[in-house]
């Protein structure tokens, strides 16, 4: 009798012995502008206050559009940290590359009111397509004072090629869509 309980089990045991498919991380880089500073600040230095991500986005596996209203989750893909950090962290960073070091402010630092421009992100879209096409959609406002009186705001839509809709490629070229967002937002600065 033990022997056939144990020769009923045994597939079972081995079929949880399966290996599941190893898990990528990615992450999100500054991209320097050509030619150094783009930019000149007027006005105290800025710093990256908030960043609000749609909840489709708010997670760490990374995410493909789909047609119409689909989304493909990439469930062993993921983002090394928390999305909206990595957004407020690569845009700190590529405004600084584009107003200058001391122009630009740690996002955990803290500033005196009246002493510091904050600026809010509202990210309406950013995922890459199944064809590898980023689309990064935004509302921004820059503000003085406590709380923030808007100073200068916008829309902006920024439309990067990735080359593919592989994981590493699209985080590459979503980091290129920041890159190109801090060129618009330094512009109205």
């Amino acid at each position: 009798m033990k022997w056939i309980a144990l020769a009923l089990t045994a597939p079972l045991l081995l079929a949880g012995c399966g290996s599941s498919p190893p898990t990528h991380f990615y992450t999100l880089d500054a991209v320097r502008p050509a030619g150094g500073h783009t930019a000149q600040l007027h006005g105290p230095p800025v710093q990256v206050r908030d960043i609000e991500l749609p909840g489709t986005l708010d997670r760490l596996e990374m995410v493909l559009r789909g047609p119409g209203t689909q989304v493909q989750v990439l469930g062993s893909d993921r983002w090394s940290a928390p999305l909206k950090g990595m957004v407020r962290q690569t845009l700190t960073q590529d405004l600084r590359d584009r107003l200058g070091e001391h122009a630009v402010i740690s996002p955990g630092a803290p500033a005196a009111a009246g002493k510091v421009q904050v600026l809010i992100l509202t990210v309406e879209q950013f995922a890459a397509d199944t064809s590898g096409l980023v689309t990064l959609e935004t509302e921004w406002s820059l503000g003085r004072g406590n709380p923030p009186k808007p100073v200068a705001s916008g829309h902006e839509t920024v439309h990067v090629t990735a080359g593919s809709s592989q994981p590493g490629a699209v985080a590459e070229g979503m980091s290129r869509a920041l890159g190109q967002l801090a060129d618009r937002i330094a512009a109205r600065l």
